[in-house]
């Protein structure tokens, strides 16, 4: 998928695009470029063509200064790059530590029967009702042919 190149590059994104705050650790502190993009990239692989011609044209621009290559994207393309970049950084165990994050739980709430008993008890305990159902012959789609014998 990414070769030691593209992910050299992407760590020089990461460092501008994710520099990290006071409660989030930097990005190029952490190894986001390795196993999380790949996972990211597995998950999401109508990405992988777009961030590998990001990068591509990231190499090509030689000396350009990362600031004025990421201002050179387009909406799309910037939106594709952050998408994955972030996915990746979400990723590390670190980084959901820092935010507070401990991924998803399965819960089950404690519930006594198989959950709508209230609604039930309460529809039983109204009024009855119903409808004089119509006869046969007032509905058309209802009638019968005779078989003839």
């Amino acid at each position: 998928m990414i070769n030691e190149k593209s992910q050299e590059l992407m760590t020089n994104l990461a460092r501008y695009l994710l520099p990290g705050s006071q409660s989030q650790p930097p990005a190029v502190d952490l190894n986001i470029s390795g196993p999380p993009l790949e996972r990211v990239l597995a998950v999401r692989p109508d990405l992988e063509s777009v961030v590998t011609a990001i990068l591509e044209r990231f190499e090509e621009s030689g000396e350009c200064e990362t600031a004025n290559f990421v201002d050179s994207l387009s909406a799309s393309d910037l939106r594709s790059l952050l998408t994955v970049l972030c996915g990746a950084y979400f990723l590390l165990p670190e980084v959901r530590k820092a935010v507070g994050y401990g991924g998803q739980q399965a819960l089950t709430p404690a519930r006594g029967g198989f959950g709508a008993e209230e609604l039930v008890v309460s529809q039983m305990g109204k009024a009855k009702r119903y409808r004089t159902p119509p006869s046969v012959e007032s509905v058309p789609s209802m009638t019968v042919d005779l078989i003839p014998e």
